[in-house]
């Protein structure tokens, strides 16, 4: 019925033989939504709002339906949820997280915040709804974050300690991590300030129970993030995220899915810490274990063939990237763009060239297929690179990707009589 039903079904609670760890979390949570009452964690990756159009776009219009028709109930639910806060405080919080793992993030801006609640609980909401702008923000490859309203949030804690302990560390993690991943500008003396009681913290934390393990060795990848600290003691909170993430203990499918969802996430961490001290032979041990955790997510056999790619291993590269791109999003379009680079470098290049058409079909708004069609096509087959030549320059979009080489490859190329279109900026409705 669906072309991805290991990712797909789940989303929209629907069963699916061999579904991801995430899909088959998000199945449980959708068919008893009473879980929401009292759970601590969610898959850890937030989807950009793009990878809910690729997905919706593979699989169809049924499927676009049935997700539209669930995301409306997850809206009604929260509303009600936020009236009745006060008597379950924990159902309306996650029902903004699970809005987060649906990319509903403008909807999160919006909601309606009660007058008479909690301090520690609107708090909280405010930290979701900035979790939410800055996603936005990455969604559109927007690196530019302002950290403002979540250091406000964590000042606002320090000075009252109206978080509970989880909490507070989740927003602490979260300062780290978008200040280390994405260069987020936060004055040096700050993040340290709030490093030190972050550490605190997490050291604090009882490590006895399931959601207490989860959460130091999440805290403890992202203290590990801190340039700072220096390599030694960076490796030695790494090592304690992964002792943690390895040792959790679930008492149940929820718990054991989550374990199973940090535990992956932990191992993508360890790999690219391997990559970055040039210990190679340990991040392709850490990456074929990611492989075999989560065999039907596409992420893990995606970033193996990137390792293989960067290591010029482009035959079992080129495999990797093929099964990433038959598993599914995210980023189908890249992986057979990458899988096509693999296959040009091996000598293939009339396959190569017929995958480039095929991720240039699939993500429209790529350009390196465009070009790399274009250069292939530029010696063999004039007209062909004309058509595509023409293309990218009828785009405003390609346009202001082109470095100034490129530009003046595809105007000769036109025989200088294309006219470069002049896009003049819409107004907004």
């Amino acid at each position: 019925m669906y072309k991805y039903p290991h990712i797909s079904c789940g989303y929209i609670g629907e069963h699916a033989d061999n579904s991801t760890v995430t899909s088959a979390y998000f199945f449980e949570i959708i068919n008893d939504f009473s879980l929401l009452d009292n759970l601590n964690h969610f898959p850890q990756r937030i989807p950009k709002t793009g990878y809910f159009l690729e997905l919706t776009k593979l699989e169809g219009h049924r499927y676009h339906e049935k997700l539209h028709a669930l995301v409306k109930k997850i809206k009604s639910n929260l509303i009600q949820a936020l009236q009745n806060i006060a008597d379950h405080p924990r159902r309306a919080i996650n029902y903004l997280r699970l809005m987060l793992r649906y990319s509903l993030f403008k909807d999160i801006l919006l909601i309606e915040i009660p007058k008479s609640i909690a301090p520690e609980l609107l708090l909280e909401i405010k930290f979701i709804q900035e979790i939410a702008k800055l996603e936005i923000k990455l969604s559109f490859d927007d690196h530019d974050l302002n950290l403002d309203g979540l250091i406000a949030i964590a000042n606002e804690h320090l000075n009252c300690s109206i978080l509970p302990r989880e909490v507070s560390i989740s927003v602490m993690n979260r300062i780290i991590v978008f200040a280390c991943r994405h260069q987020a500008q936060i004055d040096d003396e700050i993040l340290k300030k709030l490093l030190d009681v972050h550490v605190q913290e997490v050291n604090e934390c009882d490590s006895t129970h399931f959601n207490a393990t989860i959460l130091k060795s999440i805290a403890y990848r992202g203290i590990a993030m801190m340039p700072h600290l220096g390599v030694a003691k960076q490796s030695e909170y790494l090592f304690q995220a992964e002792q943690y993430a390895r040792h959790a203990e679930g008492k149940n499918k929820i718990e054991h899915l989550i374990k199973i969802d940090n535990l992956y996430t932990c191992l993508q961490t360890m790999a690219k810490w391997q990559m970055s001290v040039k210990n190679f032979a340990k991040a392709e041990e850490y990456l074929r274990e990611l492989c075999k955790l989560d065999p039907t997510d596409s992420v893990g056999h995606s970033e193996l063939g990137l390792f293989l790619h960067r290591l010029e291993h482009f035959t079992e590269a080129a495999t990797c990237f093929d099964h990433a791109a038959r598993l599914g999003p995210p980023a189908v379009g890249m992986n057979i763009y990458f899988r096509a680079k693999c296959l040009e470098r091996i000598g293939l290049h009339h396959e190569a060239a017929s995958l480039l058409h095929e991720a240039s079909t699939i993500d429209e708004e790529a350009l390196s297929p465009l070009l790399d069609l274009f250069l292939f096509y530029k010696n063999s087959d004039n007209a062909k690179a004309q058509t595509i030549a023409h293309k990218i320059m009828s785009s405003s979009v390609f346009l202001d990707q082109l470095a100034e080489d490129e530009l003046q490859d595809l105007q000769n190329t036109l025989n200088g009589q294309f006219k470069k279109i002049v896009y003049e900026q819409q107004p907004t409705s």
